[in-house]
């Protein structure tokens, strides 16, 4: 099943043997036509943008963490507890000229220079959306403070390698339903979905057998 009829969000990762570095591009026309993020209930996304990144080590090597401990984050914090750090803040990243992956305005921009021994080939990649807040380099933490909604989207049939010479794009027209892993395909668009925990379904089962053994109290 393909996310969009349209290839307008791309990921664009480049190393050239001259600089021995790669790059990180993205583009989002944020057109219902040809696909947007959407928050739960359908609107434009008016508020906060993306993060693409990836999780690492204390010591900045790449790691694989599982899709369910990515889904349970409350908060970008948490993200970043996990190891989660974005692309912005890998060593020798460097902005081209009128990057901007905050919403409202058509998220577009490249970060090129970055190291290859901090964004080796095959690395898994992920893509963040946020509907308040934005990257915070310095502190990221502190990052799209605010943000009640967001969207995951892993690819995990062709994640890229981003050192290897030449230029691989990643479409959303390639990932399949299942790479969501927080959010949900809508047509074209994918809609985001509540950043808080979901109480486990055992919590869920005791908190209504509680319900129900208060209210048949109450009757007698």
């Amino acid at each position: 099943m393909k996310l969009f009829s349209s290839s307008i969000l791309a990921f664009v990762f480049a190393c050239f043997a001259s600089s021995a570095t790669a790059a990180v591009t993205v583009g989002h026309i944020e057109n219902g036509t040809v696909g947007e993020f959407l928050t739960s209930s359908g609107a434009a996304v008016a508020a906060g943008g993306v993060s693409i990144g990836i999780f690492t080590d204390g010591g900045g090597t790449p790691i694989t963490v599982s899709d369910s401990a990515v889904a349970s984050a409350t908060s970008f914090a948490d993200l970043v507890a996990l190891g989660y750090k974005d692309v912005r803040s890998l060593s020798g990243a460097t902005a081209a000229g009128g990057t901007d992956w905050d919403f409202p305005s058509p998220v577009s921009g490249s970060y090129n220079s970055i190291a290859i021994s901090a964004l080796p080939a095959g690395t898994q990649l992920y893509l963040l959306a946020f509907n308040a807040g934005s990257f915070v380099s310095g502190a990221p933490s502190t990052s799209f403070a605010g943000a009640t909604e967001w969207a995951v989207i892993k690819d995990t049939g062709d994640h890229l390698s981003p050192a290897d010479l030449g230029t691989k794009s990643l479409l959303l027209n390639t990932v399949i339903a299942s790479d969501i892993l927080v959010g949900a395909d809508k047509g074209n668009n994918v809609t985001m979905a509540s950043l808080a925990a979901i109480p486990e379904p055992s919590r869920a089962l005791l908190g209504l057998m509680g319900f129900m053994a208060l209210l048949a109290r109450r009757r007698r």
